[in-house]
C-alpha cells in the first residue's frame, strides 16, 4: 500500500510540473501577443517561438534570416529573443528585401541599447511598407560584444553571414558571405496591417439594341435560249467492188518415158 502512495505521489508532482511549463509558455506567448498588439500593432511574419538552438555572432557580423510574409501592412518593429548567454552592449535589427535568394536592399532598421538577456527585445524602427507573398530577411548585428539569440537548427531555410566582418550599422545593400542550416531565428516583425479601398458599384448594363429589318432577297435572273442543234451531215456513198482477175490455164502433162528392154 505504501508504495502505491508512493507513485501516486510522484505522479502528481510530475502532472504539476507539466502543467506549470505549459502555463509558462502560455505566459510568455500572451506577454508577446500582448506588446505586438499594443498600440495597434499586429505580427505580419517572423517566428514567436523561442527556439532550441543557441547560436551567436562575433561583434560587427550580420546574420539574416528569411521570412515569407502573410500580411501586407506597415513594418515598424522588430522583435528578438536574447539568450542569457548575450554580452553584446547593442542589438541592431533590420529587414532586407530579397534579391534571388539573398538579402538585398535595407528597407528599415533600428537599435536598442543594453538588450535583456532571456528576454524578447523589441527594436522600434523606421516605417517600412511590407506586401503579402513576397519574401523578406530579418538581419541581426550586434555590437560592444558578441550576440547571443535563438534559432532552429538543421530548419528548412538557410540564414547567411555578410562578407563584412566589422560592421557598425546594417549596410543599405547586402554582401553575401557563408550560409547556414539554423534558420527560423526567434524574431519577428509587427506593424499596421492595410486596409484595403472599397470596391466600386458596378455601373448598370445598358440595354440591347433592336435587331433591323431582314432586307429582301434579289430576284433571280431569266434563263438565256438553248442554241439550236446543228444538222447532222450525209453519209457517203460506198466505192464499187473491183472486177475478179482471170484464171490461169493449166499447163500440159508430159509423155509417159519408154520402158527400157528386157535383158
Amino acid at each position: 500500500m505504501r508504495r502505491v502512495w508512493i507513485l501516486c505521489g510522484l505522479f502528481c508532482l510530475f502532472t504539476v510540473a507539466v502543467a506549470e511549463a505549459s502555463l509558462a509558455r502560455h505566459r510568455a506567448t500572451t506577454t508577446r501577443q500582448d506588446a505586438a498588439n499594443a498600440g495597434g500593432e499586429q505580427v505580419l511574419f517572423g517566428d514567436q517561438k523561442i527556439e532550441s538552438g543557441l547560436d551567436s555572432n562575433a561583434p560587427g557580423s550580420a546574420e539574416a534570416f528569411p521570412f515569407s510574409d502573410t500580411a501586407t501592412g506597415t513594418a515598424t518593429s522588430i522583435s528578438v529573443y536574447v539568450d542569457a548567454h548575450n554580452t553584446a552592449g547593442q542589438l541592431i535589427a533590420g529587414i532586407y528585401t530579397n534579391n534571388d535568394g539573398h538579402p538585398g536592399s535595407l528597407l528599415t532598421s533600428g537599435s536598442v541599447s543594453s538588450p535583456k538577456a532571456s528576454a524578447w527585445n523589441t527594436v522600434t524602427v523606421p516605417a517600412g511598407a511590407v506586401n503579402a507573398g513576397n519574401t523578406y530577411w530579418v538581419a541581426l548585428l550586434g555590437r560592444g560584444g558578441t550576440l547571443y539569440f535563438r534559432d532552429r537548427s538543421g530548419g528548412s531555410c538557410q540564414s547567411e553571414n555578410s562578407s563584412q566582418s566589422h560592421l557598425t550599422s546594417l549596410p543599405g545593400s547586402w554582401k553575401s558571405g557563408p550560409r547556414w542550416n539554423s534558420c527560423p531565428v526567434s524574431a519577428y516583425v509587427a506593424g499596421t496591417l492595410s486596409q484595403g479601398g472599397s470596391t466600386g458599384t458596378t455601373g448598370w448594363t445598358g440595354q440591347t439594341g433592336s435587331t433591323g429589318p431582314t432586307g429582301s432577297t434579289g430576284s433571280t435572273g431569266t434563263t438565256g435560249t438553248t442554241g439550236t442543234t446543228g444538222q447532222t451531215g450525209s453519209t457517203g456513198q460506198t466505192g464499187s467492188t473491183g472486177s475478179t482477175g482471170k484464171t490461169g490455164t493449166t499447163g500440159q502433162t508430159g509423155s509417159t518415158g519408154k520402158t527400157g528392154t528386157t535383158g
